[in-house]
């Protein structure tokens, strides 16, 4: 997948107003190697800019387009308005891979999504540079022999939509937890008609803290040490899962009239098999004095350990998914009402209505998560539980993760300051780091789109100045963007302080604190003119800086 255009039409969206456009590619000037080499869109600005804005309007498009297309829409969802979205107008144009076809930059649909206020969106698709006209793609599912199936706008929605952040962006994440409610719901559906339930219709990943051990187990399990995770040992030391174990509540969804499908019953079977060993134990609910049965699967990962999650699985995305669904599993215990509340909602307080599971609540989760970690100058290999890395070590791994997961896959990574908690060597590594692993991983970039905000001038020094989106703020509070190609800013390979001033319109190089302290020298200088002890006063307390030599050499000679 990869965007050309995105655009609000007469109904604002958080702080984009009307007209607000964003010019991804410029369909004209489209070069096929920009199209097959890896490089993500950057968005840059000061804060409240919108750019966050950008991504939580995308997640928040295609989820309603996911409502309007699948098959299966949850009772609860009564609210959901085909001619309702928030933002309720724009226009999104984009690049997308035909499903039956193999990756390449001349087999590309062109897709052109229009919404306007108190309409349904409409779809309009036609091969990229035929010269053929666009016909108008169905987003409405239809019944085929009495079975209900997708509509045909599905094949051209991308594959995944993924969603991080590195903080709390709620309006970001609302659009997946309602999918992750939605896929719930379906689950309980398939169970209830004898369905056979394998994998989410819905799109929409959402990866947090729940998910990301997930993610990680997904991605060392199948990807090659020597190879694609080389990046994880020369970078985190992390050189291998030690162990792990599941939890799983066998009575939960029974209480709840639903049961565990026969496809995960088949599954978690075969796990049983393949665990180091498996037992049942008892836990206690001491609120209600009773105590119900769980799994306990253990597994000491080896070899022999991956190459039968390699045979049960086929892939890291499905194994990813299964955990996934596991995980939704969780949301038993909501009742209707709550679902309801959360569907309605755009992302105000939202976290707020959806209580914690209880230990007993709860049908699936990790236990004893230990990786295996060089420590020391010597590299001794330690096993260290994942809960004991740093936020900064998570970030890493959830980003890389995310991107190794989704190799072979047509999405969009919606990725909100994913080097937050980075420190400036790893920031500038970060870029890198994607590409290379990629690239060994055989990654097609022709079916990948990832977008990140980030106030990091190393990430920004990485990128090419027309994958750099800056934007600004008017006298007039509207948001305009602009690439820095348009702005004549040439990021790739610039340094960070010149970004710093030219982007983040910031010259500083030390912090207000010491700023002062610089400025008070400056005082005393004029007053007390320059001395040896001044000089030397000055050089004691404040460090290295092009401040201090500018403050200095302007008094010497005097």
């Amino acid at each position: 997948m990869k965007l050309l255009k995105f655009e609000i039409g007469e109904s604002s969206f958080r702080s984009l107003y009307p007209g607000f456009q964003v010019v991804f590619r410029d369909e004209n000037k489209i070069r096929q190697e920009e199209l097959e080499t890896f490089g993500p869109f950057c968005m840059a600005g000061l804060n409240g800019t919108g750019k966050s804005n950008v991504l939580e309007a995308l997640a928040a498009i295609f989820y309603h387009l996911e409502c309007c297309v699948d098959k299966f829409r949850p009772e609860s969802l009564r609210a959901f308005r085909r001619d309702k979205c928030f933002p309720d107008a724009y226009c999104l144009e984009y690049l997308i891979q035909p499903l039956s076809e193999a990756p390449n930059a001349e087999n590309f649909d062109f897709v052109r999504i229009i919404k306007k206020v108190g309409t349904e969106p409409r779809m309009y698709v036609c091969k990229w540079r035929k010269g053929v006209r666009l016909q108008n793609i169905s987003l409405r599912p239809k019944s085929v022999n009495g079975l209900q199936q997708a509509a045909e706008g599905k094949r051209f929605l991308p594959d995944i939509v993924v969603g991080y952040s590195s903080g709390e962006n709620e309006i970001l994440s609302i659009p997946f937890i309602k999918s992750r409610l939605i896929n719930f719901d379906k689950y309980c559906s398939d169970y209830r008609n004898k369905y056979r339930y394998e994998e989410p219709e819905n799109s929409l990943i959402y990866v947090d803290e729940t998910m990301s051990q997930a993610v990680l187990l997904a991605c060392m399990m199948f990807e090659k040490k020597e190879t694609t995770l080389e990046f994880l040992e020369r970078e985190l030391q992390v050189r291998d899962i030690a162990s792990f174990r599941m939890h799983i509540n066998e009575q939960v969804l029974q209480e709840s009239k639903v049961s565990v499908t026969d496809h995960i019953v088949d599954i978690v079977e075969q796990l049983k098999a393949y665990a180091t060993c498996w037992y049942r134990s008892e836990l206690l609910n001491e609120s209600a004095d009773v105590s119900c049965p769980v799994l306990i699967l253990d597994f000491w990962v080896n070899d022999q350990t991956k190459e039968a999650f390699r045979l049960l699985f086929h892939d890291a995305l499905s194994c990813f998914r299964f955990f996934q669904t596991l995980y939704e599993l969780n949301a038993n215990f909501l009742p209707e009402s709550i679902k309801e509340e959360v569907y309605t909602s755009q992302g105000v307080y939202t976290q707020g209505k959806l209580p914690e599971p209880s230990p007993t609540q709860d049908v699936f989760h990790f236990l004893d998560f230990m990786i295996l970690k060089n420590v020391g100058t010597e590299k001794r290999a330690k096993k260290l539980l994942l809960r004991e890395f740093s936020d900064g070590e998570h970030q890493f791994l959830h980003a890389m993760g995310i991107c190794l997961m989704l190799k072979n896959k047509r999405c969009l990574m919606l990725l909100d300051e994913p080097e937050t908690h980075f420190n400036p060597e790893w920031r500038s590594k970060f870029v890198e780091t994607l590409d290379r692993s990629l690239q060994a991983s055989a990654c097609n970039n022709l079916q990948k789109e990832i977008i990140l905000t980030s106030h990091s001038s190393y990430i920004l020094s990485d990128c090419r100045a027309d994958k750099v989106l800056i934007f600004q703020r008017k006298d007039d509070n509207v948001v305009s963007v602009q690439s820095a190609e348009q702005a004549n800013i040439r990021t790739y390979g610039t340094s960070a302080n010149l970004l710093n001033s030219r982007i983040f319109q910031t010259t500083q190089t030390v912090g207000d604190h010491a700023r002062r302290s610089f400025d008070r020298y400056y005082s005393r200088l004029r007053k007390e003119g320059c001395s040896k002890e001044l000089i030397r006063e000055i050089d004691d307390e404040m460090g290295d800086s092009i401040e201090k030599e500018l403050l200095i050499g302007q008094f010497i000679g005097q």
